[in-house]
Order: structure tokens, then sequence, then C-alpha cells
């Protein structure tokens, strides 16, 4: 094995038959997000794997970061690794096509455990390079290195920040938003709060300042300080629900071709669009968060990050170049306050 230590992450270099990894993930030390496809996609995925495995093609390296609790949970967009597991444990069936001579199949479906044994030993004995962002690797910087690795959709992130944050703060808001009975609203809508309430306590309420963070230190911060005061938090969350329809039901009434949409194309560092337009506005509107202020700078705010015209060149430069750092979110709304005042 070859450690590599950095600064803030500590990664290691390993390899492990697929043997080894079904072992692992049928006792459940190596676990997945919630899986983004259905029995039938994950079918189709195998298959692909399986063909490429069978010709000889070897498996990509994969990345995972180890939990507190010795887990490892695998990084990976398109669930590949997972289908090709759920196959070995005989979790789902793969079509008979795949493994090559269909004539020694009664079936069209086929699992693991009917396959030839030279065949199922060419599978398991497949080798996987490895890298492990170790568990002494800070949270926020196993999720930035998740999103690096893998380029993940909003979703694919907060299924990873399910899991990092399950204990620290991610329970808790999943708590809150199933008492007020937003738990069915997605993924996405999660993510739109976490990135709401991250401008709230960081650029209204100040709870950390001084400093250079990046959106993960940030976010992380705005956990730990959730976890101290629920109340707030769901008053917030309520707060976030209510200007959120008001403002959809203004982009859906006046943009037919989506503006919330062509806002998050054109400004793809502001995604979600709904939680970076309203975490701004209150971000702008930092004393005492009244919701009809709020709204009214959100609504100025879609105007003019749809209308680009309308939007002065300095602020579209802000938000092109922003890092968003807490430094360069400072100076995104101080710019956005000037144009307002």
């Amino acid at each position: 094995m070859v450690a590599i230590n950095h600064d803030h992450v500590y990664v290691e270099a390993a390899s492990a038959w697929i043997d080894e990894l079904a072992g692992d993930f049928d006792r459940k030390k190596l676990i997945f997000p919630e899986p983004a496809k259905s029995s039938n996609g994950r079918a189709e995925a195998a298959e692909d794997v399986i063909k490429a495995l069978l010709e000889g093609i070897p498996y990509p390296m994969i990345y995972l970061l180890e939990l507190q609790n010795g887990q490892l949970l695998v990084v990976e967009k398109g669930g590949r690794l997972e289908a090709l597991l759920d196959f070995i444990c005989d979790r789902i069936p793969v079509s008979k096509s795949t493994i090559g001579d269909e004539r020694q199949f009664h079936s069209d479906r086929v699992f693991f455990s009917d396959l030839p044994s030279v065949i199922r030993r060419a599978i398991l004995r497949s080798t996987i390079e490895m890298r492990i962002a170790r568990y002494n690797t800070p949270v926020y910087m196993q999720l930035y290195f998740a999103n690096y690795i893998a380029n993940m959709s909003v979703a694919g992130e907060e299924r990873i920040r399910r899991i990092l944050y399950a204990d620290r703060g991610m329970g808790v808001l999943r708590g809150i938003m199933q008492e007020l009975g937003y738990d069915k609203k997605g993924l996405k809508y999660e993510y739109e709060v976490v990135v709401f309430l991250t401008y709230v306590y960081i650029f209204v309420y100040r709870i950390e300042s001084g400093y250079k963070m990046t959106q993960y230190l940030m976010q992380e911060m705005m956990f730990s300080y959730l976890l101290t005061d629920k109340n707030r938090a769901q008053e917030l969350v309520k707060l976030y629900n209510s200007i959120r329809e008001q403002i959809k039901m203004y982009i859906d009434s006046g943009y037919r071709n989506g503006g919330a949409e062509r806002f998050e194309s054109r400004y793809k560092k502001l995604s979600p669009a709904y939680g970076h337009i309203i975490g701004l506005a209150s971000a702008v509107e930092a004393d005492g968060l009244w919701e009809e202020k709020v709204l009214d700078t959100s609504m100025m705010l879609c105007n003019a990050f749809i209308n680009t015209r309308g939007l002065d060149k300095g602020i579209r430069d802000r938000i092109e170049n922003c890092d968003m750092s807490n430094y360069g979110i400072e100076m995104l709304i101080e710019g956005i306050r000037k144009r307002i005042w």
C-alpha cells in the first residue's frame, strides 16, 4: 500500500479482488448511497461490466470514503460497481446473452449462481484498484473529495451528505422536514434547504467568520450550529418553503420555458437555484429576515439572474468568478447590495 498524506486529505492506495469486495458488500462493510437506478437499470449496468470483465478489460479505479464506524462508502457515478455486486450476491439477474453461449441456460434471465464455475471465477478474480480517503480526513473534505471525483449531480451529492452527516445534523434536519411534511419533496429540495441554511447561519447569524472557508466547511459549521437550536432551524425551513412556493409560482407563471432551470444552466456554481436565490436574498436583507423583504429581494434576483441584460456586468462577473468561499460570497452580497441601494 502507498499512503499519500496531504494537509486535509489522507488517501491510501490499495487493490482488491472483486471476490473480496463482494464479501464486504454482503457484510455491509462496503456501502453505497441510496441506489439511483431501478432493478432493470442496475441489471443493464451489471451486464455492461460483466461483458467487459469477460473480455479482459479491467474495472476502472474506484474511490471510497472510510467512515468512523469502519464502513467504506463507494463514490461512483453511474452505480456500476453496486450493480455488479448485487448480481454476484444473487440479488438481480442479468440477460443470458451477457454470458455468451446462451444454449446452456434454460431461462432468459440468469443469476450469478447459475453461471459455470469458470465464468464465476473469472469475474471474482478480477482485480480493482482503489483509493481510500481515510477516516481521519475531515468530513467536509470527504464530501469535497467525493464531489470532485465523481462530479456528482445535486441528488448524488445529497445522497453522500446524508451518510456523512447522518449524526452531525443531517438527521436533525431530515426530522424537521418530516415533521413539517416536506420529507417527500426529494433530494434536490433537501440540498436547497442545506444551501439556504448555510447562507443564513454564516452570513446572517455570523456563527463563524474571520478566515476563508469553502462551501463544504461552511455547510459543516451550519450543521454543527443546527444541532444546538432545532426550533430556530424549524422556523427557517418553514420560511424557506413559504418563499420558495411563491417564487416558483412567479417563475412558472412568468417564464414558460422554466426560469430557474435557465438560471442553473447559466450559473452552475449557484446550483440549486432556489437555495442560492433565497439564501442570497436573506443575506442581503440580513436584518430580521422579514418574509416580505426576503421575498421581494428574491424576486429581484430571479429577474436579474434570468434576464441577464438587467444585471450589471460587475455582478455577472462576480457570480461567474465566485469561488463559493465565505469571502467570495461576501463580495457577491456586497455587490448586490450596492445595486439595490
